[in-house]
């Protein structure tokens, strides 16, 4: 029978040797260092934010001002980050600001989005205009769709679609199809 010491010391081991939930699950994604500022976080041109945050924030502004944090992201969905309290090394949730632009969307998605806006909107970097690129997007990759549906019948062409959506834009995809078609 093991006493009670043992028993403790085998659990002091086990902590040990096995992290925090929320250092494995930082472990599956990918991590940056930035600073918090009013209760937010801006990763990639995109504002993210929750109260918890803003706490840790407020916590961390009458001993370091400016402070840098670790955050964390999911490469395929930029819709959130977890950033790791410098205090209490708990990860906390942050949600973009703006959900409707950052669904289902890809960090990927998001560097060819702010290409679109450097490239063919000649504008400045902002939420806004990552906005306006990502409607102009779609609609031109729903067009693209429409005016050549016979051509896209196979799952493994909407990958390929997806992959050459910038040099879609450069080109009018219309006037190919209807080059094709005659």
């Amino acid at each position: 029978m093991e006493t009670a010491s043992h028993q403790n010391s085998g659990s002091m081991r086990w902590n040990t040797v096995f992290p925090s939930c929320d250092d494995l699950f930082a472990l599956l994604l990918h991590e940056e260092k930035r600073t918090l500022q009013h209760g937010g976080i801006n990763f990639e041109a995109i504002s993210y934010r929750s109260s918890e945050l803003a706490l840790i924030q407020q916590s961390l502004a009458y001993s370091n001002a400016g402070t840098s944090v670790q955050i964390f992201y999911h490469p395929g969905d930029l819709s959130r980050v977890w950033v790791r309290d410098p205090r209490s090394f708990r990860l906390c949730e942050a949600l973009a600001v703006h959900q409707d632009y950052t669904r289902r969307l890809s960090l990927w998605k998001h560097r060819m989005i702010k290409r679109y806006v450097r490239e063919e909107l000649h504008r400045d970097i902002d939420e806004e205009s990552l906005i306006l690129a990502k409607m102009h997007i779609q609609v031109n990759v729903q067009r693209e769709f429409r005016l050549c549906q016979d051509s896209w019948r196979h799952p493994g062409e909407a990958r390929w679609l997806d992959q050459q959506m910038m040099q879609w834009l450069h080109k009018y995809a219309a006037d190919s199809c209807e080059e094709k078609q005659a």
